[in-house]
C-alpha cells in the first residue's frame, strides 16, 4: 500500500510539473512523507545510491556556503528546495523498483510534456493558455511572438521541452514498435514544434546536441543531414531581427550574457573556494555591476549560465563536485548502454544521456538548475538514471 501510494505520488509530481507548482508542492510533501515512513519501518530496503560521494559532497558544499552568504534567509530558502528536490529523488530512487515502474513514469513524463506542447499551440493560436490563461511574450520590435504555455517564461518552458525531447525522441526512434510508434512519433514532433515556438536558442541547441549525439553512437547519419537541414531552414526562415550580425537579437542577448558573467567570475574571484552563498546570486549582481550592464539595478537575475552561477554561489569546490557528478553518471549510463541486451534499458540509457546532454548544453545560456521547474526536472531525471543503473546492475556503485 505504501509503495502504491508513493508511486501514485511521484507520477503525480511528475504530470503537474509544468502545470501548477502548487500541486507539485503537495505531491513533494506527500512522497517525502511516504519515503520516510518507508525508511523509518524498513518496508523495504532501498537500493545503494550511485556515485555517492559527489551527490552527498554537492549537499554538503552548497551547506557550506552560506558561511558566505549576504542575505541567510535567501539562502535557506534555496537550502530548503535543495533539500526538497534531492529528497524526490530519493522517493524516485526507492519506489522503481522493476521495469514496469519506471515505464509507467517515463509514460507520465512525456504524455504531461505533450499536454503542455498542446497548450503551448493553443496559446499560440488564442493569445492565452489554457491552464493559467498565461499570455504570449510579444517583441512587437522582434515581429515574434514566444510560447510559454503554463510557464512563466518561454525559457523554462524551453529548459522543460528540451530534456523530455531527447526521450522522446530515442524512444520513438529505436524502441516503441507498431501504432504506439507513430502515436510517440507525432508527439516527438509536436514537441519539437511547440519548442521551436518557444525561440528558446539554448534549448534548440541542446536537442541539436543531443540529436548529433545520437547520431554519432547509432551511425544514423540521415540524422545528422536532418540537423543540417534544420539549420538551414532556421536560418532562413528566422527572422532577420534575430540573426542579423551583430546587431541580431540572438547575437546581442550572447554579447549581453558574456557581460553577466565577466560580473559573475568577480563574485567568484571574491570566494573562490565556497562561493557567495547559495541562492544569492542575484542579490550579489546587483552589488557588483555598473550602470550600463545588463539588468542594473532592475530586480535581481540568474546569471543565464548555471554553471558560472553555481561556480559563484557554492564555489570551485561544489562546482567540481557537480561535474564529478554528471561525469559519473554519464559513465555508468554508457556503460550500461554498452553491455545490456534489453532493449527497453539500452533505450532509455541512450536516451537519458542525450536528456542530460541537451540540459547541460541549454545550461551555457540558461541557468537551468536555478529555476524551480527546471531544478527539480534535474533531479528527477537524475532519480531515473539512478533507478535503471541500480535495477539494472544491482551494483552500489561508489
Amino acid at each position: 500500500m505504501l509503495n502504491r501510494a508513493s508511486l501514485y505520488s511521484l507520477a503525480f509530481i511528475i504530470f503537474f510539473l509544468p502545470i501548477y507548482n502548487s500541486y507539485v508542492s503537495l505531491g513533494i510533501g506527500f512522497a517525502i512523507f511516504c519515503y520516510l515512513i518507508k525508511t523509518a519501518l524498513a518496508f523495504k530496503r532501498g537500493p545503494g545510491l550511485i556515485l555517492k560521494w559527489p551527490i552527498f559532497a554537492f549537499l554538503i558544499l552548497s551547506c557550506l556556503s552560506m558561511l558566505n552568504t549576504c542575505d541567510v534567509s535567501l539562502s535557506f530558502v534555496g537550502l530548503r528546495k535543495l533539500t526538497m528536490h534531492f529528497f524526490v529523488f530519493l522517493a524516485i530512487v526507492f519506489c522503481i523498483a522493476d521495469i514496469k515502474r519506471l515505464k509507467c513514469l517515463i509514460s507520465i513524463l512525456i504524455l504531461s510534456a505533450l499536454i503542455v506542447s498542446l497548450d503551448g499551440f493553443w496559446q499560440y493560436l488564442t493569445g492565452a493558455d489554457w491552464f493559467s490563461f498565461r499570455p504570449l511574450m510579444v517583441y512587437p520590435h522582434l515581429g515574434i511572438k514566444r510560447v510559454t504555455a503554463s510557464f512563466w517564461q518561454a525559457g523554462s518552458l524551453g529548459i522543460y521541452l528540451g530534456a523530455v525531447i531527447p526521450i522522446s525522441f530515442s524512444l520513438f526512434l529505436f524502441y516503441v514498435k507498431g501504432i504506439n510508434n507513430i502515436a510517440l512519433g507525432i508527439t516527438t514532433l509536436v514537441l519539437l514544434f511547440v519548442l521551436i515556438l518557444s525561440f528558446a536558442p539554448g534549448a534548440a541547441f541542446g536537442v541539436y546536441a543531443a540529436i548529433l549525439f545520437f547520431a554519432c553512437v547509432k551511425r544514423e547519419w540521415r540524422l545528422a543531414l536532418f540537423l543540417i537541414l534544420g539549420i538551414l531552414l532556421g536560418y532562413f526562415l528566422l527572422p532577420e531581427s534575430l540573426t542579423s550580425c551583430p546587431n541580431g537579437s540572438l547575437f546581442q542577448t550572447i554579447f549581453g550574457r558574456i557581460k553577466m558573467w565577466a560580473i559573475a567570475v568577480k563574485m567568484i574571484k571574491m570566494h573562490p573556494i565556497l562561493g557567495i552563498g547559495l541562492h544569492t546570486f542575484g542579490v550579489n549582481y546587483q552589488k557588483f555591476c555598473m550602470p550600463g550592464d545588463p539588468f542594473c539595478g532592475s530586480g535581481q537575475p540568474y546569471a543565464h549560465n548555471m554553471y558560472v552561477q553555481m561556480a559563484a554561489e557554492i564555489g570551485l569546490l561544489g562546482f567540481f563536485s557537480f561535474i564529478a557528478l554528471i561525469a559519473g553518471i554519464f559513465k555508468k549510463l554508457w556503460e550500461v548502454y554498452r553491455t545490456t541486451e534489453e532493449e527497453f534499458i539500452q533505450t532509455l540509457s541512450l536516451g537519458l544521456m542525450g536528456s542530460f546532454i541537451a540540459y547541460l548544453a541549454h545550461g551555457m545560456l540558461e541557468s537551468s538548475l536555478y529555476t524551480s521547474q527546471g531544478a527539480l526536472l534535474f533531479w528527477i531525471l537524475l532519480g531515473f538514471s539512478v533507478s535503471l543503473l541500480n535495477f539494472k546492475t544491482g551494483v552500489d556503485f561508489q
